[in-house]
C-alpha cells in the first residue's frame, strides 16, 4: 500500500479538530525554531496533509508564497477547503519533487520525513535558494514510560511483527547523521504528551498511518485490534511522543 493510499483512506478522520491541534503543536514549534534566523519568501511544504501546518506557516511568515505538496488528493482536498491565502497546491510525493523549476527560501516538513524514502532530503535541498533553510519534524526513537507507550510496545511483542527496513523510526544520531550534507544542523528534540480515550487513540493511530508505519499494512488491523483490547475498560490513556525539530542551514 502506498504512502497516499494510506492517509487517503482515512483523511476524513485526519482532518478532524482533535487531530489537527496535535500537528499545529508540533508545527509551530518547529517554526518557532525557523522565524528566528529567516523570513522566506518562497516557501515550500512537503507532506502537507490536511492543511494543520499550512495555517502555522502562513500565521508565521504573512507575506510568503506557499507552494503545499502532498502525496494524497484526499488530504490536499482537505487543506485546499480550509482556504489559506496566498497558498498554490500539487498532488505529488516529496521525491517527485525534484523536476520543479522554482527555487525557495525555505522547504518546510511536519511529521513526514519518516515516510520519505533515501536521500529523499538531499534532493529537496537541491530546491532551495543559497543560504535557504530545511526544516523538519520527525518522531524519533526513545523509551518512554507512559501507559500507552507500554501498550504499543507489548503489541510488538505480542504480534512479534518486524518493522519493515525502510519503515524504522530514526533516532536523533541517524537524523545528524543525514543531515551533515548541510554545512549547519540543529537536532532538538522535544517530547509531547497526548491523552484520549483509548478507542478515539486507535482511531487517530490509522487515521495518522501509525499502525500501517509500525506494523505494516499486513498486521496494522491487527494492531489496532490488540490496542482497543489491551486498553479495554480504562478511560483515558497518555501516549508520550519524541518529536526531533530538524534545521538545516544550506
Amino acid at each position: 500500500m502506498s504512502v497516499a493510499a494510506v492517509f487517503s483512506a482515512h483523511s476524513e478522520i485526519y482532518a478532524t479538530p482533535v487531530n489537527e491541534r496535535f500537528y499545529a503543536r508540533i508545527a509551530t514549534a518547529l517554526a518557532n525554531k525557523i522565524q528566528a534566523r529567516l523570513n522566506p519568501a518562497r516557501i515550500l511544504e512537503v507532506g502537507a496533509g490536511t492543511g494543520a501546518a499550512t495555517i502555522v506557516l502562513r500565521r508565521y511568515f504573512p507575506s510568503a508564497a506557499i507552494l503545499s505538496t502532498d502525496p494524497s488528493p484526499a488530504m490536499l482536498a482537505h487543506n485546499r477547503g480550509k482556504g489559506v491565502p496566498g497558498v498554490r497546491y500539487v498532488c505529488a510525493a516529496a521525491e517527485e519533487l525534484g523536476g520543479l523549476t522554482e527555487r525557495f527560501d525555505l522547504v518546510f516538513g511536519n511529521l513526514c520525513y519518516h515516510w520519505f524514502t533515501p536521500q529523499t532530503a538531499r534532493q529537496i535541498a537541491s530546491l532551495l535558494r543559497p543560504g535557504g533553510v530545511m526544516a523538519f519534524s520527525v518522531p524519533v526513537t526513545g523509551v518512554i514510560q507512559e501507559e500507552g507507550n507500554r501498550v504499543l510496545v507489548q503489541i510488538c511483542r505480542e504480534l512479534g511483527v518486524r518493522q519493515p527496513k525502510r519503515r524504522r523510526l530514526p533516532s536523533p544520531q541517524r537524523l545528524r547523521r543525514e543531515f551533515a550534507f548541510a554545512p549547519q544542523c540543529t537536532v532538538e528534540v522535544i517530547t509531547l504528551r497526548e491523552t484520549h480515550p483509548p478507542a478515539l487513540f486507535g482511531t487517530l493511530l490509522r487515521a495518522r498511518g501509525s499502525w500501517a508505519f509500525l506494523f505494516g499494512p499486513q498486521a496494522a488491523e491487527r494492531a489496532e485490534a490488540l490496542w482497543r483490547k489491551l486498553t479495554a475498560g480504562v478511560d483515558q490513556i497518555a501516549l508520550c511522543w519524541q518529536i526531533a525539530l530538524v534545521v538545516a542551514e544550506l
